[in-house]
C-alpha cells in the first residue's frame, strides 16, 4: 500500500502533509481583528485541497476547525476501494464524533465498490438501505458528493 493509500485509509492527516498559513481576516470584529492574524488556511500538499477557518478570534480554535475541515474534504475526495467488503459499520455516529470521518470514508468506499448503488453498498456494510440513506442525509457535503458520483454514472440522484 503506497503512502496515499495509507493516508486515505486513516482519514487523519499528519501535519507533514499539511501547510498552515495564517492571515488577518476581513470583516466585522473591531480593532482586534485588524491587528491579529487569527484566520487559518490549511492546504493538503498532495492533493492541493485547501480550507479556511476565520470565525474565531483565537488562532488555535481556527486551526482546530480548519484541521477538521481539511480531513473532511480529503475523506470526501479520496477513495481507497478495499479488495474485500467492509462489514458492520456503526452509522449512528454524530458528525462531531472523532470516528465520524473513518465511518464516512468507509461508507464512501463501500458505495464506490458498489458503483454508487445504495442497496448493494448497504448490504456490504451490514446495514439497511434506509439506515445508509439516513446517514448520508446528515452531512450535506457527503450527500452532494454521493449524488455527484451517481450523476457521472447516469444514476438517479438520491432524494431527501
Amino acid at each position: 500500500m503506497d503512502d496515499s493509500a495509507k493516508l486515505a485509509r486513516s482519514y487523519r492527516l499528519p501535519d507533514s502533509e499539511l501547510r498552515y498559513d495564517t492571515y488577518r481576516a476581513s470583516g466585522p470584529g473591531g480593532q482586534k481583528r485588524n491587528k491579529t492574524s487569527s484566520a487559518v488556511r490549511v492546504t493538503h500538499i498532495k492533493t492541493g485541497i485547501n480550507v479556511t477557518a476565520t470565525e474565531s478570534r483565537s488562532q488555535a480554535q481556527n486551526r482546530a476547525k480548519a484541521y477538521r475541515r481539511i480531513c473532511h474534504q480529503v475523506t470526501l475526495q479520496t477513495r481507497l476501494i478495499p479488495p474485500e467488503g467492509i462489514k458492520n459499520v456503526d452509522l449512528h455516529l454524530s458528525l462531531k464524533n472523532d470516528d465520524y470521518l473513518v465511518v464516512m470514508g468507509e461508507v464512501l468506499d463501500a458505495l464506490a465498490l458498489a458503483e454508487w448503488a445504495v442497496s448493494p453498498a448497504a448490504k456490504n456494510l451490514g446495514t439497511t438501505t434506509g439506515k445508509l440513506v439516513d446517514f448520508l442525509q446528515r452531512d450535506p457535503a457527503l450527500w452532494t458528493t454521493v449524488n455527484q458520483h451517481r450523476a457521472r454514472l447516469n444514476l438517479r440522484p438520491l432524494i431527501q
